[in-house]
């Protein structure tokens, strides 16, 4: 292959991908999952004080846990992940069961 040919091609790819894009977006998730963490933790703080149930917000927080793992044993095949992954979502499960079947 030529140079310029391969130039072009990779000019191609990086039409379609953009590794700041990426970089900006992945950002963006981590400092919305840090923000989620803050209110979730007021929140159950909150909950806590006033004697309510909080299995509705630790169904959704845990709910986030189980797709980080689901993910991330995807991606990595480690058994350590599929582990959690699976008791995140036995306990979103269970929460919800609380929160739907308990109020």
């Amino acid at each position: 292959m030529e140079r310029d040919e391969i130039l072009k091609m990779a000019q191609k790819e990086s039409e379609h991908y953009d590794e700041r894009e990426v970089f900006i977006q992945m950002k963006g998730y981590n400092y919305g999952m840090v923000a989620s963490a803050i209110v979730f933790a007021f929140l159950v703080i909150m909950k806590a004080f006033r004697g309510e149930p909080m299995y509705d917000i630790l169904a959704m927080y845990e709910t986030t846990l189980a797709g980080f793992y689901i993910y991330k044993y995807k991606m990595e095949k480690k058994k350590k992940d599929l582990f959690l992954a699976i008791c995140w979502g036995m306990t979103t499960i269970i929460n919800l069961y609380l929160a739907i079947w308990r109020h």
